[in-house]
């Protein structure tokens, strides 16, 4: 999970020694195959075959084939990217404070400065995996491809946040303080492998972010550009299918597709920096705001309410009482990925269901996890994660 979490790879291969036998396997989000024990010192020749098999010499197998990700590529030191990350990374005196209230002096529409945590965020990230001995470099140029047949390129560090629990979730989420290397701003950026089975409950998230924008529905995140990245889908299902009659197999694992996803807003916890009743009232009140015009626009639901889904996101205004640009936070209700069709009543894998967060899901679904959700499950969950965000963090007697 690790390897996977820091490197961008689609695959990796792992040769196993135990004694004098050695097998070769291979890794994905999907699952691992493995190769029979081969006694080596019986059959010495198996050395050379597995590494030069493991070379990646054209005519044997080419880096695409031994996991590596051709919309990826390795930013090195001294490189003008490396370079300008190291820039954008520095902290400036003149970066806005997010404090709600905060009044900015200087000018707002500098486009240099951003709010402090953002630029936070990003350092923070590029020096947690520095040490890392799976991280022979901790920052990439990654693209994503667009309907007009070009591509658009971000510069990443490592995640800021990633799923790590890979026997529940398989999708090896992971988010990042990106850089738009087209302007030069920090966006947000979302890597994932998607279960393709479940497209006709879940429609992509992009997708629903994209409709939800053009509706003008408030307090969701911008879509700038997503894709499913061409030729990236798990081939666990597919090698275990053509081994079917061997008694060693087990019910295939389900397609993974990979998915990137670009959008303008980078916010923050806002459990972790609200100081008061109201700004935790103000916040959640936007997303059930965002939740409801969701449903009468799309006629979706979100399905995955939680206080890890509810974040903030700081807007300047000009405060009539100083005439000032003054720090104002907003709710933002983000992770739309496990989005279902109101009263939809297909059947989901059993997998899906473990991706909620269990904790503020409604008490008739925790009866009954084949039920259909509904709006009244989805209010619930909003009342659960004010519940266990005032109880843990506001003052109380």
């Amino acid at each position: 999970d690790t390897l996977f979490t820091v490197q961008i790879l689609t695959a990796a291969y792992v040769i196993i020694v135990h004694k004098s036998t050695i097998r070769l396997s291979r890794w994905e989000r999907s699952g691992a195959v493995f190769s029979r024990n081969v006694d080596y010192i019986e059959n010495p020749s198996v050395l050379a075959e597995i590494f030069w098999l493991g070379a990646g010499l054209p005519d044997v197998l080419t880096d695409v084939q031994l996991g590596i990700d051709p919309t990826a590529t390795p930013i090195l030191p001294g490189s003008t990217e490396y370079n300008l990350m190291d820039r954008l990374a520095e902290p400036r005196a003149d970066d806005f404070p997010y404090d709600e209230g905060a009044v900015i002096e200087g000018d707002p529409d500098d486009p240099s400065r951003v709010f402090k945590y953002v630029r936070e965020t990003l350092t923070d990230s590029l020096q947690r995996w520095k040490d890392s001995p799976f991280c022979a470099t901790s920052r990439w140029k990654v693209s994503v491809p667009t309907k007009d047949g070009g591509t658009r390129e971000f510069l990443i560090g490592p995640p800021f946040y990633y799923c790590n629990k890979p026997d529940v979730d398989a999708r090896n989420g992971r988010v990042y303080v990106a850089i738009d290397c087209a302007t030069e701003k920090f966006v947000f950026l979302k890597d994932v492998w998607r279960f393709k089975d479940v497209d006709h409950v879940s429609e992509r998230e992009g997708l629903v972010l994209k409709r939800l924008n053009e509706a003008g529905v408030p307090y969701v995140p911008t879509l700038l550009c997503d894709a499913e990245l061409p030729d990236q889908r798990t081939n666990t299902p597919q090698i275990l299918e053509s081994y079917q009659e061997d008694e060693e197999i087990v019910e295939a694992p389900p397609e993974l597709q990979h998915y990137r996803m670009v959008v303008s807003e980078v916010c923050f916890a806002m459990s972790s920096w609200f100081k008061t009743g109201r700004q935790l009232v103000s916040t959640i009140r936007d997303c059930v705001v965002a939740h409801s015009r969701a449903v009468e626009v799309l006629g979706r639901i979100h399905c995955d309410i939680s206080p890890g889904n509810i974040m903030a996101y700081p807007r300047l205004e000009v405060s009539p009482e100083t005439g000032k640009p003054t720090v104002r936070w907003e709710g933002m209700l983000i992770d739309w990925e496990l989005n279902r069709r109101l009263k939809e009543d297909s059947h989901v894998p059993y997998r899906m269901t473990l991706q909620r967060t269990w904790a503020f899901v409604s008490h008739e679904y925790l009866q009954d996890r084949n039920k259909v959700l509904v709006i009244s499950d989805e209010l619930e969950s909003f009342l659960y994660a004010l519940l266990y965000i005032a109880v843990r963090f506001l003052r109380s007697n």
